[in-house]
């Protein structure tokens, strides 16, 4: 019996409804799934205490070396490009390796936050609540920034000059959707509660209140 192999061919045209309504199971399951909060995680999963600083030291060795690599290709392009070429540069590293940093930090900020609801280490005064720490992570950090600095819009992020250092080139980046900022000048970055620390000299509990007073 002769077996015929049948070859799909470059131009062969796609079953459309088949892929509307896989699509369409893909968006029903993603809609069904569960959302929990980190206090309804850590309350379900117990054994969250020891598997969260395991988790938390793998996306620091992350940042590590995203870090690193941001600061090696800084390097060479201001050694090896063109000065009139090394803006462009730049800008490439900011778009390749800045979004990928800023995104590790938001994961490093939600693991510790669950590892101290996990191990109900809060104050016991309730002065600083999970719920205190969230409004302050939530305060725009643009609105502050601008008390401080000017900013411009540019593309999907806010930039200016550094408030942490001096420059004449800003390389200072809020990037509005996650409320973060990270400088390509001098590797600072974090949430806007970073910022307020790192801009006024505060405490991690000075900073909450500041910004939810």
């Amino acid at each position: 019996m002769e077996i015929k192999t049948i070859q799909a061919t470059e131009n062969a045209e796609p079953d459309w409804e088949f892929l509307d309504y896989a699509l369409s199971l893909e968006k029903q399951w993603k809609d069904s799934r569960a959302r929990f909060t980190d206090k309804e995680l850590v309350d379900i999963f117990p054994e969250a205490k020891n598997i969260i600083p395991l988790k938390i030291r793998e996306w620091e060795q992350v940042r590590h070396k995203i870090t690193n690599s941001i600061k090696t290709k800084l390097l060479v392009i201001k050694k090896q490009s063109a000065k009139e070429h090394q803006w462009f540069w730049r800008e490439v590293v900011k778009y390749l390796d800045g979004q990928r940093l800023v995104e590790t930090q938001g994961h490093l900020v939600r693991l510790r936050r669950q590892l101290a609801l996990a191990r109900n280490d809060r104050p016991k005064n309730g002065a600083i609540t999970d719920e205190r720490i969230q409004r302050a992570i939530a305060v725009p950090l643009v609105d502050i920034a601008m008390r401080r600095i000017k900013l411009s819009k540019g593309g999907k992020t806010f930039f200016g000059l550094c408030p942490f250092h001096n420059e004449r080139r800003p390389s200072f980046h809020i990037y509005h959707a996650n409320n973060s900022f990270y400088c390509f000048g001098c590797q600072k970055g974090g949430n806007v509660i970073t910022f307020v620390r790192e801009l006024e000299g505060l405490s991690f509990r000075e900073a909450i209140k500041y910004l939810t007073q």
